[in-house]
């Protein structure tokens, strides 16, 4: 999947010369603003001439960024001040697996192969390896399993066994789609960025249901990318126009969560859904309050 040269779409916030704020869409804002300031823009605008834009989000999707549009359109003005003022949060990035939905592997491969031997050859192609994490730069899933079997071939039907059953480990999480949909309520713009192999994505797919409710992300399998590389990073802030200080990512890898700092994100180790809440609030009051 090339998404380079996929066309980009923008939600931009206007502020009016009478002080009010008006939300829209566009595929050029450069253009639209233009538009607008001529008098052939929207109805609302004609008559509060000039406006400029005081908040600009860009998407991949544009699905996704007509939604964005009402969301905003939605938001209390005090909300929408928020997003146009420097320095508070805008954005939320979340790892996804034992972040937004669980991947419980040892109970798993435990129960399905019981022997501790053969457990340890099986973990030793599949993760010690680092053959999975080559998946999840998107190399070929049948070039990775055999290969896999290739490193231990005398449990090859185990490696086998659980590599077509590793779905079973993956569970969804009760607090995931509200707490997405509490932090959009309140004008978070949220996204994802995750390790992830279009295996693990067929294995099971009902785990990533909360997926319709974000804005958007980047799946590592698909850019030939994968965290904590910096490049991932900077590939989801070029293409959503993210200011870093802006943002607050979410991860379970403190390797990950430090390259994100490195790079300027505000960022937080996540261990349970509790203490990442408190801690998430907490950068978002100290942003409001700068």
């Amino acid at each position: 999947m090339d998404l380079n040269n996929k066309k980009s779409y923008f939600v931009y916030i206007l502020k009016c010369s009478d002080g009010s704020l008006y939300t829209g869409f566009t595929t050029d804002p450069e253009h639209r603003l233009k538009v607008h300031n001529s008098g052939k823009g929207a109805k609302y605008t004609r008559s509060r001439l000039p406006v400029e834009i005081v908040h600009l989000e860009k998407f991949d999707d544009k699905i996704k960024a007509q939604k964005r549009e009402y969301a905003i359109k939605r938001l209390s003005r005090e909300q929408k001040i928020s997003l146009t003022t420097p320095g508070t949060i805008k954005t939320i990035i979340f790892d996804i697996g034992n972040v937004l939905m669980s991947f419980d592997y040892w109970p798993f491969v435990k129960e399905l192969l019981k022997d501790d031997k053969i457990i340890d050859k099986v973990n030793n192609a599949m993760w010690y390896s680092g053959l999975w994490n080559e998946m999840d730069r998107g190399v070929e899933t049948d070039v990775i399993l055999n290969k896999m079997l290739a490193t231990e071939p005398e449990v090859a039907d185990e490696i086998k066994l659980t590599f077509d059953n590793v779905g079973q480990c993956m569970h969804k999480r009760n607090y995931t789609i509200p707490w997405i949909k509490e932090l959009k309520s309140r004008g978070f713009r949220v996204l994802y960025l995750s390790n992830y192999a279009e295996h693990t994505m067929e294995a099971n797919s009902e785990v990533l249901d909360f997926l319709p409710y974000m804005d958007g992300g980047v799946f590592s399998c698909y850019e030939r990318l994968i965290k904590p590389d910096p490049e991932i990073f900077r590939l989801i802030e070029e293409r959503y126009s993210l200011v870093p200080e802006e943002c607050i990512f979410l991860d379970d890898s403190e390797p990950n969560v430090n390259a994100a700092r490195a790079l300027g994100f505000n960022a937080i180790h996540f261990v349970d859904y509790e203490s990442a809440d408190r801690e998430l609030e907490k950068i978002i009051q100290n942003g409001l309050n700068k």
